[in-house]
């Protein structure tokens, strides 16, 4: 598998539609748009914008790992998590309760374009 921009996204996608689904190990791919965070939750938006994690270029926000709050997402940073986190990704998307959960999600052509170094 290389290190491109097609397979990142493609990692990503997958990872996306998987931690959709609640396998925890996606974490990370959980995003938020900054304005649906102020309208679901205009006083943990308000503690964020206020914080040092706040970068008003970014267009996502999602959770912190630990602790409380939120942090700013960039495209790159995302992308850069996928590729970091491949060799899960990979392996989640190859286990038969994943694949049962989600039908629609067509892990073997993915799988195949990430091997053939697409």
């Amino acid at each position: 598998m290389q290190d491109t921009e097609e397979n990142r996204w493609l990692l990503l996608d997958m990872a996306r539609a998987m931690g959709g689904y609640g396998y925890d190990k996606m974490w990370w791919a959980d995003v938020y748009e900054p304005d649906d965070l102020e309208y679901s939750a205009p006083d943990l938006y308000e503690a964020f914008v206020h914080s040092g994690d706040y970068d008003p270029d970014a267009h996502w926000v999602r959770r912190k790992e630990y602790g409380d709050g939120f942090e700013s997402v960039t495209e790159e940073s995302l992308l850069a998590d996928a590729w970091h986190m491949r060799n899960d990704i990979v392996e989640l998307a190859q286990r038969g309760d994943v694949r049962k959960s989600l039908p629609d999600v067509d892990f073997d052509a993915r799988l195949a374009r990430l091997e053939a170094g697409a």
